[in-house]
């Protein structure tokens, strides 16, 4: 990402982009943002003053910001920049700073290519619409005090997508990285009734319940696995397992055994996909945890040679040679 005023670090100078703000109350609420990239990291002041919120519209369309901002008479201009205004399909990622306590309403509508956004607790309020069309925005990181009342519940309303939701607690030093899964919600006409029937389709929506005040219920979290393993297909139920035993904030001994039971049925499954995706921390946790035999080790040991990784195909060797011997056990048949 890319810190708004950093320069040093990249030679660029305060001309290659511009902030325009309002003040409120002697601290600031971001309009709009011009530059050169869509990484973004907000910073805690403007111009020496705190920057609070995030305005509406503020990286919508010009059409959008256009007529909002004409009933702003104190429009603040910070820097300068010949670059376009970040908004739409530019902003990719943003980092917003502690200090930031509201964001307005469809801050963020259309941003079609906004993969990831970070943010801290003291967020209390979220305007409608503010990731309406945010259809891939797939990573929210969290930083909060463990019984602080946050933002997530408005947060995870306006996000019907897969998402890697990622808490950090700040005062314990805790993380707890989770999937929730994706939703949607249909109406199926009834002719003869002259009526339209409600669903729910997927496990997502029962997900993002488990969230009261602003507040992460782990322990409900962890009882949603047995829907989802209804609703989801196994992708979805492995990457929720492994998340939650490799980040273990709360789990319980018998949804620590459920996730586990889970994950090796379906080992050789998980650890070939672990490896062709290239994910080393997830193939050390696996092996280390569910103990795959030595058929298993073989197949893995074959995927990983055969797509090339190199760095999981020494750690796979590494386990088989300690577990099993160096030589393959030789097969007779009659």
């Amino acid at each position: 990402m890319r810190n708004l005023f950093a320069h040093k670090e990249d030679n660029m100078s305060i001309t290659d982009e511009k902030i325009l703000y309002r003040e409120i109350d002697n601290n600031t609420e971001l309009l709009r943002i011009f530059s050169i990239c869509g990484d973004i990291i907000l910073p805690e002041n403007i111009d020496n003053k705190k920057l609070i919120g995030i305005g509406a519209y503020a990286f919508a369309g010009e059409d959008s910001w256009n007529r909002v901002c004409k009933k702003y008479n104190d429009v603040i201009a910070c820097g300068e920049s010949s670059y376009p205004a970040i908004c739409t399909n530019e902003l990719t990622s943003i980092a917003l700073p502690s200090s930031i306590e509201y964001i307005s309403d469809y801050a963020f509508y259309n941003c079609r290519n906004l993969r990831e956004i970070s943010l801290f607790g003291g967020v209390q309020n979220i305007g409608g619409g503010t990731f309406m069309n945010c259809g891939k925005l797939s990573e929210i990181t969290l930083r909060t005090n463990r019984n602080e009342h946050t933002c997530l519940n408005k947060l995870l309303s306006e996000l019907t997508k897969k998402q890697y939701l990622t808490i950090i607690f700040t005062d314990t030093n805790e993380k707890a990285v989770m999937l929730m899964p994706e939703y949607f919600e249909e109406s199926i006409e009834n002719g003869p009734a002259r009526i339209f029937e409600h669903f729910t389709r997927g496990s997502g929506f029962r997900y993002r319940q488990c969230v009261s005040n602003g507040l992460m219920n782990f322990a409900e979290y962890d009882s949603c696995f047995k829907f989802a393993m209804i609703d989801e297909n196994e992708e979805i139920c492995s990457e929720i397992a492994i998340l939650r035993l490799m980040y273990p904030t709360e789990l319980s001994t018998e949804a620590k055994s459920t996730y586990i039971a889970y994950l090796s049925e379906n080992i050789s499954i998980v650890l070939n996909r672990k490896i062709k995706n290239g994910n080393y921390d997830a193939v050390v946790f696996l092996c280390e945890t569910i103990k795959p035999d030595e058929d298993i080790l073989e197949n893995t040991i074959l995927t990983a040679r055969n797509k090339q990784k190199t760095e999981i195909l020494g750690y796979l060797m590494n386990i088989k040679n300690e577990h099993f011997g160096k030589s393959r056990r030789r097969r007779f048949e009659l």
